[in-house]
């Protein structure tokens, strides 16, 4: 029982924090050389990186590193591969990921990734 409401707890700050990424009015950071707060690592590292599941499935790359003010990164855009003709770029906070052994990482699933709108509709 305590693990299946810690699995729901989890599961709900994850939906909310999602649902404010489609409300933010997103700006591209472009200066390289600005720092991303909890990932140690500049704009410049950023940019391009792949994205992996914690299971090692790699689900995407950062198309673009977006904040809602100036010099301040909030989140990324992943561009997802879902085939020929089905690309789609969701967006994921920068509170939601980590780096680990090189790697950008979230702990959301493949379902829960192919479950994101679409940003660029």
């Amino acid at each position: 029982m305590i693990k299946l409401t810690a699995l729901s707890a989890t599961l709900l700050m994850t939906t909310a924090a999602l649902a404010q990424t489609t409300t933010a009015n997103w700006i591209e950071i472009d200066d390289d050389a600005v720092p991303v707060a909890g990932l140690n690592v500049s704009v410049e590292k950023l940019e391009d990186m792949d994205l992996f599941t914690a299971g090692g499935e790699e689900v995407g790359e950062v198309d673009e590193v977006l904040g809602t003010e100036p010099g301040i990164v909030t989140a990324v855009a992943i561009e997802i591969d879902e085939g020929l003709f089905n690309d789609k770029t969701i967006i994921i906070p920068i509170n939601e990921l980590s780096i680990a052994d090189g790697h950008l990482v979230t702990q959301m699933t493949e379902d829960q990734i192919e479950a994101m709108p679409d940003q660029d509709d």
